[in-house]
């Protein structure tokens, strides 16, 4: 019986220490992002796996700097840059740094945190979301799918996201994620 017991702690041990690994590498990447850019920096890991994370650099001196976290289903578990020479390649012609992996997959979740705060012109409506105002557009696709985008300001910086609907992922989990995003941030100040 003490052995069984025993074997289940060291089990739940084990995982939790996993999951803290991958929580560890989002914690250095959140911090990264805040002392770049002064943003608050939130890398939610659900419902879509992280595909990459990319600063893009201004092309300008003085521009607007960001961070591009793309989530989605990879396709395979092959990085889509395999080499340190494709990332430079792929860094130099792209004027981006590569910052956590990047991998090839279908699109679900683009999260830009930007330096500079936003407004759309063609908002559609303005909900609230942990206290913050969220700016709703939508747009149908040729595939069938809905792109929904929503701008939130911060009290430095913003974040503007773009969601891949479909009928696995609907508006009302867009809301939840943000919901779940916003609250983080607000929890950081």
């Amino acid at each position: 019986m003490k052995i069984s017991i025993y074997f289940f702690l060291f089990a739940f041990l084990l995982l939790s220490g996993c999951s803290n690994s991958t929580n560890g590498t989002f914690n250095k990447l959140e911090e990264k992002i805040e002392n770049e850019l002064g943003v608050k920096a939130i890398i939610l890991d659900e419902p879509f796996e992280v595909l990459s994370v990319v600063k893009q650099n201004p092309p300008f001196k003085g521009g607007m700097k960001s961070v591009r976290i793309s989530y989605g289903i990879r396709d395979e578990v092959e990085l889509r840059l395999n080499s340190k020479e494709d990332i430079k390649r792929w860094e130099a012609s792209t004027n981006s740094e590569l910052w956590h992996e990047f991998y090839n997959g279908e699109l679900r979740i683009q999260l830009d945190i930007l330096t500079t705060s936003l407004s759309s012109p063609n908002v559609e409506k303005v909900i609230n979301i942990q206290g913050y105002d969220v700016e709703i557009v939508s747009q149908e696709l040729d595939s069938g799918k809905t792109a929904l985008f929503a701008n939130v300001n911060l009290e430095e910086g913003s974040y503007s996201c773009l969601f891949i609907l479909d009928n696995k992922f609907n508006e009302d989990e867009v809301k939840h994620w943000l919901s779940k995003l916003l609250n983080q941030v607000k929890e950081k100040q």
